[in-house]
């Protein structure tokens, strides 16, 4: 009897470890953390230069680095992240906000209330990669690349765009 009573203690605790890594992978994509996933698009060389920004640090625990440019030509705007790395996660996306700036309480507040267009998903956390903007995306000043963690609404990084002169 005491051996079944072990037994059965035992299968609980095993089955309770399964379903938690089981969460672990298929909620909460930790798998992501471990996993990079590398691309190399060419940067487009367009005709004109819009705006370039740094990537700078979002929320604490990610690392990122890079450049983001917007380059126009022949009335085709394109977003370039060039020298690109960021920590890896699930549900990465390239944000345009329209914010006053790139700080991470700022970009969750303009996130958060809808000011920004979704360009899609992160095509790799590491390399040089491209996006197309739509024709309603507005770059000013007051315009940020974000990579968002859609899941679980996290800022993983900012580009504050400059304006070309």
């Amino acid at each position: 009897m005491a051996q079944r009573k072990k037994f059965l203690i035992l299968t609980g605790i095993l089955a309770g470890i399964g379903v938690l890594v089981w969460l672990a992978f298929s909620f909460f994509g930790v798998q992501a953390l471990f996993l990079d996933r590398t691309v190399n698009e060419s940067p487009v060389a367009g005709e004109q230069l819009l705006a370039q920004g740094t990537f700078q640090k979002g929320d604490s625990t990610y690392s990122i680095h890079g450049t983001a440019t917007i380059t126009e030509e022949n009335g085709v705007r394109t977003l370039s992240l060039t020298d690109f790395q960021v920590t890896n996660g699930p549900d990465l996306f390239v944000y345009v906000v329209s914010a006053a700036n790139g700080s991470n309480p700022t970009v969750k507040g303009a996130v958060g209330s809808g000011s920004f267009v979704n360009l899609g998903t992160l095509k790799g956390n590491i390399g040089n990669q491209t996006y197309a903007l739509p024709s309603e995306v507005v770059i000013d000043k007051n315009s940020v690349i974000s990579i968002w963690c859609r899941r679980f609404s996290r800022n993983f990084g900012t580009a504050d765009l400059v304006p070309a002169k």
